[in-house]
């Protein structure tokens, strides 16, 4: 999700000076200060498009099997200790 917000963030920011994004441009530092680029941030991401959905159908049927099972407080509990946000 990260990666996510910074293009997000780097789209917003060049869309008010320009109105052409280029792949190959830097758009910020890594960590280690090293120039990156759009592509590289598309190429890097960790999981598939199936992955990523299959994640999201798992999640919602989580969340489903929770709203079943516990009470409310403890869905409360459940939610804040391990920061599962919907």
């Amino acid at each position: 999700m990260r990666v996510a917000n910074e293009i997000l963030m780097f789209l917003r920011s060049s869309k008010k000076s320009k109105s052409e994004v280029y792949l190959n441009e830097p758009i910020g530092k890594d960590k280690d200060d090293n120039e990156i680029t759009l592509l590289e941030i598309l190429e890097n991401d960790d999981r598939s498009i199936e992955e990523e959905i299959d994640l999201k159908l798992k999640t919602k049927k989580l969340f489903e099997k929770m709203k079943e099972v516990l009470k409310e407080r403890e869905q409360a509990i459940l939610e804040m200790r391990f920061g599962l946000n919907r």
